[in-house]
């Protein structure tokens, strides 16, 4: 498998932690130039250090003015880009009752319009780089039911409906949309439940491989998708999940 990001541009959004911060670790060790985006400026700087060739922007996606600024700022700094990747995402979870119209509107912001708006305000740079390739961050919650997320699986079943239509409407231009949908993985979102003891004792219950994932297990799929090792793929929403959503 060819994994050689020498001489190509990737911006991560929400690559300061979790699977974000982990893709981008791995690209950078790979070769590949980064740019990572998140609100938080301090955080951007430190982490931002840790890589080679590797910018960073601060900004808030849920704003569509930003999705314009933060690919200017790429337009003028890079004036190309090869690689996408969104692992940006709020998580509140609340019953269907008690969710208000501010949990709804951030969690669809953040995770789903900003996705559709930095897409569409990159895609003449996505055109001329020679990656092409676009991986967006989904989630089984997308596809399965379970209580009180129900804001946040709508706006992950929003990111498979995405990268469905934006595969087949920039296929012409040899770019391609795939999307991954991971069980539990272990970051700082999933770290209140894991640190519970009973709550964690009974996610791993609903794994038959007998843990949850890992950032490196996720990230792995990420850069196959990104990768020439793929590119017959497009519109598909990977799952990797310990074999969770075989259980009935």
């Amino acid at each position: 498998m060819n994994l050689d990001f020498s001489n190509t541009v990737s911006v991560i959004f929400g690559g300061t932690s979790g699977i974000g911060f982990q893709v981008a670790q791995d690209i950078s060790a790979l070769g590949g130039k980064l740019i990572i985006v998140s609100k938080d400026e301090q955080k951007l700087i430190k982490v931002a250090h840790q890589f080679r060739n590797c910018d960073y922007i601060a900004a808030d996606i849920s704003q569509y003015s930003n999705c314009v600024r933060i690919s200017d700022e790429i337009h003028h700094s890079f004036n190309k880009l090869d690689f996408l990747v969104f692992s940006a995402g709020v998580f509140y979870p609340a019953s269907f009752e008690k969710t208000t119209e501010k949990i709804w509107e951030e969690t669809i912001n953040t995770n789903l319009k900003s996705s559709f708006f930095l897409i569409k305000s990159l895609l003449p740079l996505i055109k001329t780089g020679k990656g092409k390739s676009i991986v967006l961050l989904s989630s089984i919650l997308a596809s399965f039911g379970t209580p009180n997320v129900s804001v946040y699986s709508i706006s992950k079943s929003g990111i498979i409906a995405l990268t469905k239509s934006l595969s087949i409407e920039l296929a012409e231009h040899k770019i391609r949309v795939n999307c991954v949908s991971p069980s539990y993985v272990r970051t700082p979102m999933t770290e209140p439940l894991i640190n519970d003891s009973v709550k964690y004792s009974e996610i791993i219950s609903r794994h038959p491989m007998g843990r949850i994932g890992t950032t490196n297990d996720v990230s792995n799929l990420v850069l196959f998708l990104l990768s020439d090792s793929s590119n017959w793929m497009t519109g598909q929403n990977l799952v990797i999940d310990g074999g969770r959503s075989t259980r009935i």
